[in-house]
């Protein structure tokens, strides 16, 4: 059987957890900024900043 025409279950057995795992472990890794305030994580500067400023407007910004 192709693997186009297995069941989707069967694909995802064939290929393991492993590949969601790592899946879970890059996408960790690439949340890079971490608000000191409320401990979101946040992909890059530009939405940090965006976050900072809108959810805490009375506290400094830190620098990054």
């Amino acid at each position: 059987v192709v693997q186009g025409q297995q069941p989707i279950p069967q694909r995802d057995q064939d290929k393991g957890d492993d590949s969601v795992a790592n899946q879970k472990t890059a996408a960790k890794a690439a949340l890079v900024h971490t608000c000191p305030v409320c401990r979101v994580s946040n992909a890059d500067l530009k939405t940090f900043k965006q976050h900072f400023e809108s959810k805490h407007p009375k506290s400094q910004m830190v620098s990054v």
